[in-house]
């Protein structure tokens, strides 16, 4: 049997499951690649617990070179190219031949995408926006707390919501949730669209349980970062004193500079495999 490589892009859930279960189904002979520009994983719903102070970062994150031990090779790199045709991926300062090669970057996430958000917002769907974000609620004194959900889609349709409860659990521990106006200002039609209208309706029945303001089929245009406002399509305006976000969600830039991405922006794929089309 000819010896084999397979490359593994992102080291998420999906990459590291990859490699693992390639790893238990191939001799020991073929290569197993796994390259990520992070060198540790973190569990990403772990991140509202960093929101919060109530988990460190290495609480919620392990080391990827652990994996050596099951005969994964980790390269720590950031992406620069792939080439589809001769599955060839370029790394920095380095390349790498594939004869299959899977791709598990996830999204980019982008908050520049809506004028003037990255200036204004926090976000936890990172973990340095968590943890940017922990410092801005240790200082915050009350007023409007908006999480806004500008596009979609996004990963983990629950979290927004979930963190928007937890941040009126939060300041209700402090005895200050009377001092905080949270409300959810969301494109989407209804909470959760993907897991159907009974979701969507129990969703908002814990928003209103909790007090918190939902606002649907809003479409953030732009932010002013001076003013505290957010604009919405239809002419909306919002104050806010402090804001939280959904970053919005594209194809990595490998990825669309690759021609892999249809017209909906994504990687078209059957699916039931997951293989591109």
């Amino acid at each position: 049997m000819a010896k084999t490589t397979t490359v593994i892009l992102g080291a998420g859930f999906g990459g590291i499951s990859t490699a693992n279960v390639l790893r238990s189904k191939l001799h020991s002979e073929h290569r197993i690649v796994l390259v990520d520009r992070a060198k540790r994983f973190v569990v990403g719903a772990g991140q509202t617990w960093v929101m919060l102070g109530q988990k460190a970062p290495e609480e919620i994150s392990l080391p990827l070179d652990g994996l050596a031990r099951r005969g994964i090779e980790v390269v720590t790199s950031e992406v620069t190219a792939i080439d589809p045709v001769t599955r060839t991926v370029t790394l920095e300062g380095r390349k790498l031949q594939a004869d299959h090669l899977v791709l598990a970057l996830g999204a980019h996430l982008n908050l520049d995408a809506v004028p003037g958000l990255a200036a204004a917002a926090h976000s936890f769907y990172t973990l340095d926006g968590a943890l940017e974000l922990q410092r801005a609620l240790s200082t915050f004194k009350g007023g409007n707390l908006v999480v806004s959900i500008p596009r979609t889609p996004f990963k983990c349709p629950p979290a927004p919501y979930e963190g928007a409860l937890l941040l009126a659990d939060h300041f209700a521990k402090l005895k200050r949730r009377k001092d905080v106006a949270l409300s959810v200002y969301t494109v989407e039609g209804a909470p959760m669209t993907t897991a159907g209208p009974e979701m969507g309706q129990f969703v908002r029945g814990l928003l209103a349980e909790a007090g918190i303001a939902l606002h649907t089929q809003q479409k953030l245009v732009r932010v002013n970062p001076e003013a505290r406002t957010l604009s919405f399509e239809g002419g909306a305006a919002v104050p806010f004193d402090l804001l939280v976000a959904v970053p919005p969600h594209e194809a990595p830039k490998v990825v669309r500079e690759a021609g892999l991405v249809g017209e909906s922006g994504w990687i078209p794929v059957d699916p039931k495999t997951l293989a591109q089309t």
